[in-house]
């Protein structure tokens, strides 16, 4: 399964995405998403793969560590 974010915008804007993966390996990853509202916990194999992407995604996106103050004068600068 694939999943398609467009460039643009940011991978996850909904709210906090946490993957959980345990050390033993027979049981299966979690991802737990918390909402202003609500939390969800989904263990499906398919839905798991989708959060995994969108985490390696921003892993990608993510500027460098060590650099704030820099991505603060950018925002700054945008609005």
């Amino acid at each position: 399964m694939g999943a398609t974010v467009p460039p643009w915008r940011p991978p996850c804007r909904g709210g906090p995405i946490t993957l959980l993966r345990l050390p033993d390996r027979q049981l299966p990853d979690v991802v737990y998403l918390e909402q202003l509202a609500s939390a969800w916990y989904c263990d499906e194999p398919h839905e798991c793969e989708f959060y995994r992407h969108i985490m390696n995604r921003l892993g990608v996106q993510a500027e460098p560590a060590g650099s704030p103050q820099a991505i603060l004068s950018e925002i700054l600068r945008e609005t």
